[in-house]
Order: structure tokens, then C-alpha cells, then sequence
């Protein structure tokens, strides 16, 4: 009778993994049909975008990956749902940056947001997708990307930045109000932020 009912439980719990595994395997692919057709230009394009984004110096590199452990969708999954969340998903903010600047329908955040960072992922790593969303960062002032940002706020070529330098524009691309460097109400905000990094 237990053997019975072990068996049973068994076979029952494998059923149900089962259609769970098919039914998100569908949903998942319905929900990146229905994101490739609301955006305006064809994922190639955009992938593109992506492989021809200039290159960062190893300076800036270097410090964002000393500031922030880079984690994939999956991570970012699991620790919403059991965790805190920490650090930085570049293919989420990639996607974000895409579905605002591609996308007719500027609400598909959440799953779809998901769905695109996990296309991202299979096809590009951190460095190149932090290079894309980094160059098309608005740094306030008409600044677009690191390189503008960093000869305004610096008088600098980005690969001459020192590492607290490279850390202020790593940090604005959080919130570039609230980490800038010439901002009174921000400086506090900013220094503090910085010290606690160890810059």
C-alpha cells in the first residue's frame, strides 16, 4: 500500500513538473513573439547596435566589475523571488534601454523585460552590454555616453579617469541626478557612495 502511494506520488509529481516545464516553455516563447513584434526595428538591428558599440577602456571596466559582482537573469529571478536583490544585471538594463528606445508598447517591463535580457545573454557578455547601454546613457547636459560625459564632467578622455572618476560615472548611470559631481544636494550623497566603495 505505501509502495502504492510512493508511486503515485512520484509519478504525480513528475506530471506536474512536466506541464509546468511546457506550459512556461510557452509562455516564454509567446511572450518573446509578442516582444519581437512590438519593437520598431528587427532584433538583428538591434544586435548589431550591440556588436558595434565602441568598446570601453580596461579602466572603466575594471572598476564597474570591482564595484558591482554582474549577474544574469536566472540570478536576478531567484533573488527576487527568495532574496535581496545585489549588484548589477547589465542584460536587464540593456533590455530596459531597448523596450524604452525600441519598443511601441512602453509596457512591457516586468516578464518581457526578462525574456529580452535572457536573448542578451545568450548573445553578448557583460562588457559588450554594458558598452551599448553605457553609450546610450543620458548623463544629463546633453551628454550622451561615457565618452561625452567624461570630457565634461573631467576635461578627461575616459581612459585617463582615475578610479574614483570612473566610479562617479559608473554610479550616475544608477541615477545621474542623484551622483552628480557638481550638484551641492548630491555631492554628500556621492562622497559617501564613493568611500563606501573604497575610492
Amino acid at each position: 500500500m505505501i509502495k502504492k502511494v510512493i508511486n503515485f506520488t512520484v509519478k504525480t509529481i513528475l506530471v506536474s513538473s512536466i506541464l509546468i516545464s511546457l506550459l512556461f516553455f510557452c509562455g516564454y516563447k509567446y511572450v518573446e513573439h509578442h516582444l519581437k513584434k512590438s519593437l520598431n526595428i528587427s532584433l538583428h538591428h538591434i544586435e548589431s547596435d550591440i556588436h558595434n558599440a565602441k568598446s570601453l577602456p580596461v579602466n572603466i571596466l575594471d572598476t564597474f566589475h570591482e564595484m558591482y559582482k554582474t549577474k544574469h537573469v536566472i540570478s536576478y529571478i531567484t533573488e527576487s523571488l527568495f532574496e535581496n536583490r545585489s549588484g548589477k544585471y547589465m542584460s536587464e538594463e540593456a533590455a530596459q534601454l531597448i523596450i524604452v528606445h525600441y519598443s511601441s508598447e512602453q509596457n512591457t517591463y516586468g516578464f518581457p523585460k526578462l525574456v529580452l535580457a535572457h536573448h542578451l545573454e545568450q548573445h553578448f557578455s557583460d562588457d559588450q552590454l554594458l558598452a551599448f547601454y553605457s553609450s546610450n546613457f543620458d548623463f544629463l547636459n546633453n551628454k550622451i555616453g561615457f565618452y561625452s560625459a567624461s570630457l565634461h564632467y573631467f576635461d578627461k578622455n575616459l581612459e585617463d579617469l582615475n578610479k574614483r572618476e570612473a566610479a562617479t560615472l559608473i554610479l550616475m548611470l544608477d541615477n545621474p541626478r542623484m551622483y552628480h559631481p557638481y550638484r551641492a544636494s548630491a555631492l554628500e550623497r556621492l562622497n559617501q557612495r564613493l568611500e563606501l566603495l573604497g575610492y
